[in-house]
């Protein structure tokens, strides 16, 4: 258990929601919902609301005009839902919200398309502790090479486009691929690499808790995560385990998909390749395979980055000043 949940008394101050049983059109479900669940609105200063999906949900909550609402996007609330339902998907959200906030700037243009007013989007980044992910020394791995991945096994992470690179590394190091996650295309991605005949190079590591994960980054050289767009439309909004890995000192290999390009500074903290293009990670995957300075100076500004601009202890203060000026209007 993470120390914040005791220091703050999380526990003690979560509450698990029960649902009221009648339609949620109904004009009673929003009386019945704080009655089921023993709250009085009167104390409530706000919401702040996390996926837009989440806001549709529960839409009759946020009817009565006496609270503020902040909602946050993340990612395929931002992508997939509106694909799926269209541009009207949120227009009840956007009218709604007092705040929205995005973790990209990317991100704040596609709801701006879609129709939610700019001055009520900012860009809010996502945070990490800085203490908790510790670089590892590099100078005593000039003999191997350990890439790795930290993701959901699933179609927008890309995995079968770093797997197919990897296959065609060509290095004098010997190379390792570590892949931590789970998810429903585990057995496709074994299998690829099975094909590929790199099953004894690559390792599938199942889930991990996050004293583990931060373990294997401070142990990897280079960390991989090639996003794509899925089929269905779903992207990422900025994944955390990027802003992690660049935290453990690490370079990364990613591509020019939703707000990545601005985490990972092309040629600077790490590479950037277009979504699929397999030829090109393996370039970056060689030359970083055959120049540990570079593997070296990319982590140190790697880590520099997230110390300006993605640091939770900032971020959470940010976010603080936020609640503070949203609970007096």
């Amino acid at each position: 258990m993470h120390p914040d949940v005791n220091n703050y008394a999380l526990l003690e101050r979560t509450k698990y929601i029960k649902l009221p049983k009648i339609d949620r059109l109904d004009p009673a479900w929003r009386d019945e919902f704080f009655h089921l669940n023993e709250i009085d609105p009167k104390h409530i200063k706000l919401f702040h609301v996390h996926f837009g999906v989440t806001f549709n949900e529960f839409a009759p909550l946020f009817l009565a005009k006496e609270h503020n609402v902040i909602v946050s996007f993340h990612g395929a609330d931002a992508s997939e839902y509106i694909q799926k339902f269209g541009k009207q998907y949120y227009e009840d959200l956007f009218l709604r919200s007092n705040l929205v906030t995005v973790p990209s700037e990317v991100m704040k243009r596609v709801l701006i398309d879609n129709g939610c007013l700019s001055e009520k989007i900012i860009v809010h980044r996502y945070g990490v502790d800085l203490d908790s992910f510790i670089p590892g020394d590099k100078s005593k791995s000039t003999d191997k090479i350990t890439f790795l991945s930290v993701a959901r096994l699933v179609e927008k992470k890309g995995l079968e486009y770093s797997l197919k690179a990897f296959a065609k590394l060509e290095t004098t190091r010997k190379k390792k691929y570590l892949i931590i996650g789970e998810g429903p295309l585990e057995n496709e991605l074994k299998e690829l690499s099975r094909a590929l005949k790199i099953d004894d190079s690559v390792m599938f590591l199942g889930h991990k808790d996050k004293k583990a994960v931060q373990e294997y980054m401070r142990k990897a050289d280079v960390y991989v995560l090639t996003s794509v767009t899925a089929a269905n439309g779903d992207q990422e909004g900025l994944p955390v385990t990027l802003i992690e890995a660049h935290a453990a000192g690490l370079p990364i290999i990613s591509t020019n998909h939703a707000g990545i390009p601005e985490l990972v500074r092309h040629k600077i903290t790490g590479f950037l390749c277009r979504e699929r293009d397999t030829t090109c990670i393996l370039k970056y995957m060689t030359i970083l395979s055959d120049h540990h300075d570079i593997v070296e100076s990319m982590g140190i500004k790697a880590r520099q980055q997230i110390a300006g601009e993605f640091d939770i202890q900032k971020q959470n203060l940010k976010l603080s000043t936020i609640y503070s000026q949203l609970s007096k209007q």
